[in-house]
Parts: C-alpha cells; sequence; structure tokens
C-alpha cells in the first residue's frame, strides 16, 4: 500500500509542477486520473 501512495503521491506533485503536460485532455489520461482516484477511495471522478 504505501508504494502506491508514493507513485499516487509523485503523480500529483507532477500535475502541480507541469500543468501543461499534465492536463487532462484525453481520454487515455482522464481513465488513468479516475483510477488513481479509484485507488485512494476518492468520492468523485472527472469528467470531460
Amino acid at each position: 500500500m504505501m508504494k502506491r501512495v508514493r507513485n499516487d503521491y509523485r503523480n500529483i506533485i507532477f500535475w502541480v509542477e507541469n500543468p501543461v503536460e499534465a492536463k487532462l485532455d484525453t481520454p487515455e489520461k482522464i481513465d488513468e486520473f479516475n483510477k488513481m482516484l479509484k485507488r485512494l477511495d476518492a468520492n468523485w471522478q472527472f469528467k470531460k
């Protein structure tokens, strides 16, 4: 579980530091983002 948390934490840091590259502008990126939210047990999904 800690490995997953570290990976998700790094993803969030990347998104904050690289907003243009991390933009959720493709269906694949949106799916990956929603998968991360599910792993974190979030109660919402990003919809474009």
